[in-house]
Formats: structure tokens, sequence, C-alpha cells
């Protein structure tokens, strides 16, 4: 029987078979082409994967290379892999465990039963394939931080869902545990400092939780320079005043349940509604390290009445998503409706972006031709939402500029956070252009 390769990756990158670690894999884009396998789950051709890892190469030289690495992996994995002449992959009859497939089955067993939620957070032992780097692959760098980003969110929102459960139970003391743990993850998230402040409140430590409520103005105002929410300020004098066990705690029974699915995290109540929808497959802001000044223009501006359309343009690779989605986690629990995460890198054409905005947002809208057109379904339906959509890459989408004009203007209280290599051209748009970082001294 086959022993069991096991591949954790939140975290630093840890290899093991039957639990011994594996030893004699000591190539890093041998790892790095492990790691891309196993979290794709499929087969890729051997062009696609010598581009990911030297692209800068001639294809020749390149796919010499990973002939190379290929030689590595077969001497010491070769049961776990299978190889042909055009394609590779991870082999799907052999007993292979990844726990960042794990991770996100635990996420979506949670919608139903909630309790696999403390599986998913156990499993976050830190940023995905913490502190790898391989040279001169800047594909693999680009899908590196995408996959950082994208698991980050997931692990922030999964702690916040557990923690919401737990506070549901009674369980203060392992709430609030996990609410200090969600904080380390992004300390500028305001939904996490009201939640603590919640926990420590129900459990009786009213002046830590006023306590946190200065901390939270102390980072709002430091990193984005603006004030808490109106519904962190009423939940402070909720505390101050002795009027939280009446005003909040006594409405645990409107807490609706925690309901998960995939790509989607959403914790629903009556007081604190933080939906936040992630797209297909991000680090502490300490970690984000030179972006703060756009994380905190993008913050400022999104406070602005007048500021609808915000533009993050660059060239590809410098980190558009990246910052877009740090500033997004940043956001949630600032808009009542949501902060939805919409991927566009997929679509066509212009008339799949209305579609790709309903399934984001989890609209059920009405596809027969006897009725109105999904664009006018969408619009009723988002008219009076506060909503911050993050529309990514809308580089070759540019044409569809005029429904965004649209959408904007019959609901004017949702706000777009654009990321593109170019600017929109349109009147209403505040751009952000992404440079290099400078070299650190």
């Amino acid at each position: 029987m086959t022993k069991v390769l096991k591949l954790a990756l939140l975290g630093p990158l840890h290899i093991t078979i039957d639990d011994e670690p594996l030893i004699g894999l000591d190539s890093g884009k041998a790892q790095a082409l492990l790691c891309f396998l196993a979290v794709n789950g499929r087969s890729h051709s051997r062009h696609a994967l010598a581009n990911l890892l030297w692209g800068e190469l001639p294809e020749s030289d390149a796919r010499r290379n990973l002939r190379g690495e290929l030689l590595k992996l077969r001497r010491l994995l070769e049961p776990y892999l299978q190889i042909s002449h055009q394609t590779i992959a991870l082999n799907p009859e052999a007993a292979v465990w990844v726990d960042t497939a794990v991770f996100q089955q635990s996420i979506r067993s949670g919608e139903k039963q909630g309790g696999d939620l403390q599986t998913a957070v156990q499993l976050y032992r830190g940023e995905f394939l913490q502190e790898f780097y391989i040279r001169q692959a800047p594909e693999f760098d680009n899908w590196l931080q995408e996959q950082r980003s994208w698991f980050h969110t997931q692990a922030i929102l999964a702690h916040d869902a557990w923690a919401a459960q737990l506070q549901a139970q009674g369980a203060f003391a392992e709430g609030i545990r996990m609410a200090r743990q969600l904080l380390r993850l992004e300390p500028t998230r305001e939904a996490s400092h009201r939640l603590l402040m919640e926990l420590l409140a129900s459990d009786g430590q009213r002046p830590a939780a006023l306590h946190q409520f200065e901390q939270c103005q102390q980072i709002l105002a430091a990193e984005f320079g603006v004030d808490v929410s109106g519904e962190t300020a009423v939940l402070h004098e909720q505390i101050r005043s002795g009027n939280y066990d009446k005003v909040t705690r006594g409405q645990g029974d409107k807490v609706k349940e925690v309901t998960l699915s995939p790509g989607h995290l959403a914790m629903s109540s009556s007081h604190n509604p933080s939906p936040f929808i992630a797209g297909p497959p991000i680090t502490e802001p300490s970690h984000f390290f030179g972006r703060e000044r756009e994380l905190a223009a993008i913050a400022a501006r999104l406070a602005e009445p007048e500021t609808s359309l915000i533009t993050v343009t660059g060239p590809g690779g410098i980190g558009k998503t990246r910052l877009a989605l740090a500033a997004a986690v940043a956001q949630v629990g600032r808009f009542t409706g949501g902060v939805f995460f919409v991927p566009l890198a997929a679509l066509s054409g212009v008339d799949q972006i209305a579609p790709a905005l309903a399934s984001a947002l989890g609209f059920p809208f009405d596809s027969r031709p006897d009725v109105l057109p999904i664009e006018e379904q969408l619009f009723r339906w988002l008219a009076t939402k506060k909503t911050l959509l993050v529309l990514d890459n809308f580089e070759h989408l540019t044409d569809g500029r005029d429904l965004l004009l649209r959408l904007l203007a019959r609901a004017p209280a949702v706000k777009l956070l654009v990321t593109s290599r170019h600017h929109l051209n349109v009147q209403a748009e505040s751009l952000l252009d992404l440079t290099g970082l400078p070299f650190p001294p």
C-alpha cells in the first residue's frame, strides 16, 4: 500500500511521507512544481509548467530545466506522479493529503454543520508557503501572491465565523482567544475589533472592551486617517453606559446561522452583518511592505461620499490584485450590503460582466427571455444596498465601462474598486497608479 504523502502549505512548507519528513528534495524549483501541482489538482502541459518556472528563458532551455527537476521529483516521489510526454500531474490514485484542500473542504462543510470551521482555523499555521521564494520565476511569483491573498482572506473569515459561533454558544473565553488571533491576522479590520469588544463585554470584562475600542480608534487613525464607523461607536456607547447586555447580548436569539459556501464566507446577525465573497484561488498589513500609503489612500477615498469608482492601475504582476484584496478586507463591516470580490480575467466579453457580478453576489437572477434583462434585475437589487464591489482584471473589458456608470447611477450607495492595466477614462474615475517598489536599504 502506498504511503501517505502529506503537503502542508499553509505556513512554512512541510512535506512528509507517513509522517516522516521527506529528505533530499532540496531544489526550490522542484518544490515549487510539486506545490503547484498539488494546489491545482489537475494535469498541466510541459509547456505551461516550463513557462511558469522559467518563463524568461528560451523554451528549449526552459523545457530542459523542467526535465531536470522532474528527475529529482521522480527519484523521490515516483508513485505520486503521473507524467507523460505532454502533461504532468499528481497521481489521482495515490495517497496524497494536501492541507489547502482540507482547509477548503472544511469551510464548505461548515455551511451545513459549522463544526469543521475549527479544522480550517487549526490548519492555517501562517500565510501560504510562508517565506518560500524562488529566483527568476515571475509567473510563479504572481501565482504565489494570488494564493497567499486568497487563503489569507479565507482564513480571516473562517476565524471570524468560528469566533461568532463560540460567541453564540457562550464560550466567551475561547471566542476571545480566537478574536485576538483574528486581529493578529488583520489588525486594521474594524469588524474584528467589534467582535472582540462584544466577547469581552459578554465575559464581564467591560474595561478591557472599552480599551479595545480605544485601540481600534488609534489603529484606524494611524493607518488610514479615519475614525471608527457609526456601528462601532454605538457598540462602544452601549458598553460604556452598561446597556450592552440589554441591547446587544439580549438579541442573541436573533443571531442567524453562520453560512459558508465555496468561495463565500458570511457571518450575518441582527447587529453585525459582515459578508465577503472572494473569487477563485492575504498576510497582515505589516507584511504588506511598501504599499501602506496606497492602502491608506484607498481607505480614505472610499470614505469620501463623492468617490464611487477607484481604479488601481499598473503593469501585470505589480500587485494590483493583492492590494485590492487587502484594501477590501479592511472594509468588511463598513459596508452593510457586503464586500465582494469579482474575478474577471476569465471573461471573454462585456456581455458576461453582469452574470459575473450576479454570480459573485449570489443574486438569483431569472434568465428567462420574457423577464427583465439580468442587468436591470441586478441594478434594481443593488439600488438600496451599501456595497463594495472589487472588480479584478478589467483591462480587457474597458468597453464595459458604461455598464459600471449605469450601475453607479442606479445604485448610489455602491462603490467600485477596479484593478486594470489601463485607465477606464471616465469622469467618475479616481485613479491610483501603482509603480515598482523602491529597493529596500
